[in-house]
Parts: structure tokens; sequence; C-alpha cells
């Protein structure tokens, strides 16, 4: 569908049909030629692929609760990760069955997407329960989660620095750093 931008006057074509939601997270869009984004055409959301040359899209996932605002590509956009239930989830884009990664803590709701190391050997995520918020760190062969900080104050948007064995993150107003050994936060 194509429009005309109200506040700049230039053309605008819409890639999803406007009787859906459609979320297009952060970072969704591949260089090899598609993006990644969530929709509720299905009746709940559900993780897609588009063919940006094709504007085809292609369903990925088939699960209940998926919180399509936490899809992130993985490293070399070979597939995807995001929360569903409650549980950090991978997913290779050339299969149908997801990979539990993480189990987010009970009592405790994720707070922001993940975060992938551009090795894929790690991810960082931020859970909360009221106003308590933790930083959590997946070593992703092993499934082992650990607590890299906690605080009664907003935390946000980690990342996990290149060839670094620490996390940045937003905490309250101001941004933190967190080694994973959790030492020196």
């Amino acid at each position: 569908m194509k429009y005309e931008d109200l506040a700049t006057e230039l053309p605008v074509l819409r890639l999803t049909s406007p009787e859906h939601a459609s979320v297009l997270p952060a970072g969704a869009v591949a260089r090899k030629g598609f993006l990644l984004y969530g929709s509720d055409r299905s009746g709940r959301f559900e993780a897609y692929r588009m063919d940006l040359k094709k504007g085809e899209s292609v369903s990925l996932t088939e699960i209940e609760g998926l919180d399509p605002k936490s899809l992130v590509l993985l490293p070399g956009e070979s597939g995807f990760c995001y929360f569903a239930s409650g549980r950090l989830l991978s997913q290779p884009f050339s299969a149908a069955k997801a990979t539990p990664w993480a189990k987010v803590s009970d009592g405790f709701m994720a707070a922001t997407p993940v975060a992938v190391s551009s090795d894929g050997l790690y991810a960082a995520f931020v859970e909360k329960k009221g106003t308590t918020h933790r930083l959590r760190l997946v070593t992703v062969r092993t499934g082992t989660v650990a607590t890299l900080a906690e605080a009664d104050e907003p935390m946000a948007d980690p990342v996990v620095r290149p060839k670094r064995a620490s996390v940045l993150y937003r905490r309250g107003t101001g941004v933190d750093l967190a080694n994973f050994d959790g030492k020196q936060n």
C-alpha cells in the first residue's frame, strides 16, 4: 500500500497489512535483503521473515506468548532469538524448532530485548519484578545463567562488549559496566 507522508509529503510504501499489528524491532533489517518482524495476523504475535525484493513474508514461529519487541537477529544472520512465555529461545531460519537458551526467573519478566555477543557465545538481558531489576548473562553453550547486577532502579539496553568479558547497560540515568564475573560493577 502506497501513501503520502503528511509531514514530509514523500511517498511511503507500507509493507504489512493495516488490518494487523506489526512490530519491527531495532536491528531487524538484515544485510542479506530481508527483515525480521512480529505480526498478529495469525491471531497472536508470531515472528515473520520478509524478503525485501519480493515483499513476501514467511511465518517462522508457532509459539504462545511471543514478545514481538524481543526479536533479535543472531550474528551471521542465520537465525534469531526472542522471548516467549518467560523463556529465551533461539531458532535458525532453516528450522522450525526453537532451542531454549534460558528461563526468566520465577516472578520476574523480561524487561528488554536480549543482546547477543558478536561471536554468539553470550546473551544478556534485563528482567524485572516490581522495582527490582537484574542484569542476566547467559552462556549459550551450557545454558548457564548468572546475575551480573541487581538494583531497585530501572536497568535497560544491555550491550555485550566485543572481545571483552563485560556488558554495558543503562541503570537509572547513567550507563554502567558489569564484568562477566559480576565484579567491578
